[in-house]
């Protein structure tokens, strides 16, 4: 009898010490208000293990307090804590706080309770460049977000950002400032300007004044806030008519898990966006907690993952705890119940040393510098702040668990779960993405705090969506190039300053016009420098510079230039449908036909003009001298002598020869006129001869003595065939790409390259500085660039040059965009619509045919003498031909008059004659003259 009632009473202590055992370890959880999915979250993972074999075999489940901070200054954590530690709580779980590490520190100093924070935490701050200050290690607790900062500083630099915009909305913002201007940079970063915000309304105020002061200019921003705020921010910027612009990239410090493909936000497709991920694949909630439910397959964000690491975390480590038996004996009572049973709970305290817990101290305080030094590092009781006076948990039990929490690793949903002994994060990676035009993320690179910073070379494709359609109440970025006759800017002349794409004028202008008015769409033009096509770069983000490089970083919408289709930009970006073709000419100085070959050599030097004015005048004076010398002649016939032969037979013959011989260079001793009128119309007309004279000798050397090397060359192959006149191109232009491709099928263009190589004077850095380099050579440089550009400014004053055969090396113009661009098929069909109905010949023939003034070759310009330029030569013969009739005419009328009032007086010289028929025939007054 005696033995049953001892096995009865030790199955009895057995069942009692079996209930006491599976008891439940207290946690608590404080978390911000409307996080209810985050709370959720959390209770998945518990549930899971209060229902798991494991917890029926060790005999203990996790019980939590969970408690909402309203506020989120100190002093409410401060109070709501408070209230967790009365709950006999042996570690807190703290969510999404934004307090430094030195408030938190605060907060839980001589509490004994380990803590597990899933905030940014300054002390854990990896050192990657420069100097940082950073507040002293905690004895407890660990820190669950990994330091992200430095992926932050190293993609700024990447992508080579002068300077960034920060926005923040948490106290610890101007800490993470400093940090990230503390990185050793490449190049200089500047802060243009940093403002704390309070909702999203705060930021698109902002933003919109800096699009006031400075609309032209890229603004990059760093949004470190809340990922319902920054989105909240970017989808109001994108909505915004006026700031819908694309020359905006937003950078999103906070790191996300999956919010900017959670709900496929259309607004994030249309501007550029930079974002951290600490894991690299969509991940799935653990559980759902009604066990009716199937599991769902659904994102999380990055406060659900990481409260999830931090269950597991708890759970992992108690179970480690229990186990193995980790916890001394006189602690056990943490893995019991004893909700009811205060005095208990009371007694295993009472072996505590007394201390109560510190209230905090102001942010402003911990915040200064040498806050660190100036905590007090006693075990001594301060002030009590209502929350007890002794400490929560016994300084051994919260070391035991703190080391343990610091032990454990595993796979998290955040990456590898791995603390070092001051409980921070290591051996975890950060992924940075980008979103395309689909709203999918891939990453650009990747930052390690072992390997460091490590870009992807080549991006996965991303998904096409073939069903989004264009969107007409957008403002699409185009790029261009000042290029002529492509893109120019118009000028705005006296009239007030032209805005916008009235700006520019040129065919890519038409072009996209044009294509604008087919798509009903709106569009915004930026122009680029000539040099700015694009090539090759793996230094700078997306590995390409230029027009090619801001569309593959999706910088703006599409580009639209003189760009060639090449097989390596086809790797980088998407083309339309060819609307130009073009290909590769040698320019030259242009000489006209040598006309000094022929029999009329000696009429080249003057116009056709000219000479009709020439021998018009020399008709004209020989006229005037006959008729002149005629009437003079008569009216002094009667003062000469009797007995004087005087020769008056062809007169008019002699007129002739005087003047034709005025152009021989002998003395003429055939004619002298003695009158005063003759001698006036004389003397013009020799400063008329010497004038003309001299202009045709200056006319007829360069016809006689100028034939330059260039005006032998007909086609390239010539060009190969000599060496009086070199050859380049441009560095890095479409040119170069084609002769130094070692897989040439024209062993005369090889030729030509091996020339070039050896004389690297030849190549230029724009087509501007070739194009002045062949007039300023005298012939002796040809330049190779785009054929239809060297017919634009062949066709353009100076009128100098020419194209040099036909164009070789066939190429397309085509309009560039970002790969899968969802505008690739309706500007294939627009481009097409405008081919069909001769829209794009009707472009071409405006801005190079119509826009042609060299109808007149400039060689027969310069060197044959017009008109217009021996114009005043003329005036000057016609004024002395009107003075020497004037002359004439007031000489007869003074002779006649002193004849008349000689033979009044009765003086009349003998013989003088009263007829005409009287005068002799062989009688003149002026000497003869043979024509000889």
């Amino acid at each position: 009898m005696e033995k049953l009632l001892l096995l009865a009473y030790a199955a009895i202590l057995l069942a009692t010490q079996s209930l006491r055992t599976a008891g439940a370890v207290k946690i608590g959880v404080i978390l911000k208000p409307d996080l209810n999915i985050v709370q959720s979250a959390y209770e998945g993972v518990m549930y899971n293990y209060s229902n798991s074999n494991v917890a029926q075999e060790i005999k203990f489940k996790v019980k939590t307090n969970f408690a909402t901070l309203e506020d989120t200054d100190l002093f409410s954590t401060s109070r709501t804590l408070c209230e967790q530690l009365r709950t006999n709580v042996t570690t807190v779980v703290v969510s999404s706080t934004s307090h430094s590490s030195l408030a938190l520190q605060s907060l839980f100093k001589n509490t004994n309770v380990p803590y597990v924070a899933t905030s940014y935490q300054e002390h854990c701050s990896v050192n990657v460049g420069g100097n940082l200050n950073l507040p002293a290690a905690d004895s407890l607790g660990v820190s669950l977000l990994p330091d992200y900062l430095p992926a932050v500083a190293e993609m700024v630099d990447h992508m080579g950002w002068p300077g960034f915009v920060y926005v923040y909305d948490s106290e610890n913002g101007p800490s993470k400032l400093q940090r990230l201007l503390s990185h050793t940079y490449r190049n200089p970063v500047m802060v243009r300007f940093a403002k704390r915000i309070t909702n999203s309304s705060d930021a698109n105020d902002f933003l919109r004044m800096l699009e006031t002061t400075d609309r032209e200019s890229r603004k990059h921003v760093l949004l470190d806030c809340r990922f319902d705020v920054a989105r909240r921010i970017i989808v109001d910027h994108v909505r915004d008519i006026y700031m819908g612009r694309r020359n905006y990239h937003f950078f999103l410090v906070n790191p996300v898990v999956n919010e900017l493909t959670y709900d496929k936000i259309a607004e994030f497709a249309a501007v550029n966006i930079t974002a951290l991920r600490l894991v690299s694949e969509d991940i799935s909630q653990q559980s759902s907690l009604d066990p009716s439910q199937e599991p769902r397959e659904k994102k999380i964000t990055l406060e659900e993952a990481l409260i999830q690491d931090a269950a597991s975390l708890i759970v992992n480590t108690y179970k480690e705890l229990k186990l193995r038996s980790l916890v001394p004996h006189r602690y056990s009572y943490i893995f019991e119940d004893h909700e009811d049973d205060e005095a208990l709970a009371s007694g295993r305290r009472d072996a505590a040393a007394a201390a109560v817990l510190q209230p905090p101290r102001l942010e402003a305080e911990l915040l200064e510098e040498g806050a660190p030094e100036a905590m007090p590092q006693s075990d001594a009781p301060y002030q009590s702040s209502g929350c007890g006076e002794r400490p929560s948990v016994p300084q051994e039990l919260g070391e035991i668990i703190t080391r343990n929490l610091r032990e454990r690793s595993f796979q998290g949903l955040t990456g590898p779960i791995r603390f070092t002994s001051d409980g921070c994060r290591i051996d975890y990676k950060v992924h940075i993405v980008q979103l395309n035009t689909t709203n999918e993320a891939f990453k650009v690179a990747e930052w390690s705090d072992t390997k460091g910073f490590e870009p992807v070379v080549k991006p996965p494709k991303p998904l096409v969506n073939e069903t989004e359609e264009l969107n007409k109440d957008r403002v699409y970025l185009v790029q261009s190039v000042l290029d002529k006759p492509y893109l120019m800017v118009k000028d705005s002349g006296d009239g007030p300053e032209r805005t916008g794409n009235d700006r520019y004028e040129g065919y890519c202008k038409d072009l996209m016009e044009a294509i604008a008015k087919e798509l009903q769409i709106k569009y915004e033009l930026k122009a680029a420098e000539e040099t700015a096509y694009g090539r090759r770069d793996h230094k700078v983000q997306g590995g390409w510079t230029g027009l090619i490089g801001q569309v593959v970083r999706k910088e703006v919408d599409m580009g639209v230039a003189a760009t060639r289709v090449t097989a390596e930009r086809r790797e980088a970006v998407d083309f339309s449908q060819p609307f130009m073709e073009t290909g590769t000419a040698a320019l030259v100085l242009r000489q006209e036909p040598v006309l000094g070959r022929g029999m009329l050599t000696f009429l080249a030097p003057f116009s056709f003009e000219l000479w009709i004015f020439v021998v018009s005048g020399l008709a004209v004076v020989m006229l005037v001298m006959f008729l002149v010398s005629f009437f003079t002649a008569r009216a002094s016939a009667a003062h000469e002598k009797p007995g004087v032969e005087r020769h008056t037979s062809g007169t008019l013959f002699k007129s002739l020869c005087y003047t034709l011989e005025a152009f021989t260079p002998h003395y003429i001793d055939s004619y002298y006129a003695r009158s005063i009128a003759g001698r006036v119309i004389g003397n013009v007309w020799w400063l008329f001869v010497v004038f003309a004279f001299s202009a045709y000798t200056a006319s007829l050397i360069p016809f006689l003595s100028t034939e330059t090397v260039s005006r032998r060359l007909v086609n390239v192959h010539d060009l190969a065939d000599q060496t009086a006149v070199e050859y380049g191109f441009t560095r890095d232009s479409s040119a170069r790409n084609y002769f130094e491709n070692p897989n040439l099928n024209s062993s005369v263009h090889k030729r030509m390259w091996e020339t070039m190589n050896k004389k690297p004077n030849v190549f230029t850095g724009s087509d501007g500085e070739g194009i002045e380099r062949v007039r300023s050579s005298k012939g002796h440089y040809a330049f190779f660039m785009d054929a239809n550009k060297v017919d634009y400014v062949s066709s353009q004053r100076p009128c100098d040059t020419a194209r040099l055969g036909q164009p070789f090396a066939r190429r397309h113009f085509a309009v560039a965009l970002p790969k899968d661009s969802a505008l690739r098929k309706p500007l294939d069909q627009a481009i097409a619509k405008l081919a069909e109905s001769g829209e794009l010949e009707k472009l071409k023939s405006k801005w190079w045919s119509e826009k042609s003034v060299c109808h007149v070759p400039l060689k027969k310009e310069r060197l044959v003498m017009p008109l217009e330029n021996f114009l005043g030569v003329f005036f000057i013969l016609g004024g002395g031909v009107a003075l020497g009739l004037l002359v004439g005419f007031i000489e007869i009328v003074y002779r006649a008059c002193a004849r008349s009032s000689s033979c009044a007086k009765g003086e009349c010289p003998e013989g003088a004659p009263t007829e005409e028929a009287q005068i002799p025939e062989k009688e003149f007054i002026d000497q003869p003259l043979a024509c000889a």
